[in-house]
């Protein structure tokens, strides 16, 4: 972790299950990001791997 960010590499089809075993819900991300405390940062570089 440096800087309060924790960088995580995972083949792309694997991103949609990382991110729910994480518990980062993707569709809360553009809502209230206060509500989790973890969240995407790089969501328009794996979007296209989410479902």
């Amino acid at each position: 972790m440096n800087n309060g960010r924790l960088e995580i590499n995972t083949r792309a089809a694997l991103a949609s299950y990382l991110l729910r075993e994480m518990q980062i819900n993707t569709k809360m991300l553009d809502i209230n990001p206060a509500a989790q405390q973890l969240i995407l940062a790089n969501q328009d570089e794996v979007k296209e791997w989410l479902f």
